[in-house]
């Protein structure tokens, strides 16, 4: 949702501050760019520290970031809270097969993890 939660309201945004709708789409794609480098960080954060700690500090460093955005009044503001939030929640885009693989049994797992993928 980070990532894509932009995209309905993309020309307003574009509008409200001043900019061309192509330089607003930068919004989004810094966005997953941070998601996937911040896998990097936090899959060996995981494994060392274990998931339910790694995806509270990561909870930890999102929220502020959401509320930063929100108060955002230029585009390098909004976006440098784009990138640490899409940075915070590239885990859950690693994380979450990795705790649907440990909850559902085996020979359930690929239906679980099918409908996570839908």
């Amino acid at each position: 949702m980070c990532a894509a939660g932009l995209v309905p309201t993309l020309s307003a945004v574009a509008q409200d501050l001043h900019i061309e709708i192509t330089t607003a789409s930068n919004l989004m794609a810094y966005n997953v760019l941070a998601q996937g480098l911040g896998n990097l960080l936090w899959v060996p954060t995981m494994l060392c520290f274990g998931k339910r700690w790694t995806i509270t500090a990561t909870m930890v460093v999102m929220l502020p970031c959401i509320a930063w955005a929100a108060e955002s009044k230029s585009y390098h503001s909004l976006l440098a809270a784009r990138i640490v939030s899409g940075f915070a929640s590239g885990a859950s885009e690693t994380f979450a097969p990795a705790i649907i693989g440990d909850i559902w049994p085996e020979h359930n797992l690929t239906t679980a993890l099918g409908f996570f993928s839908i």
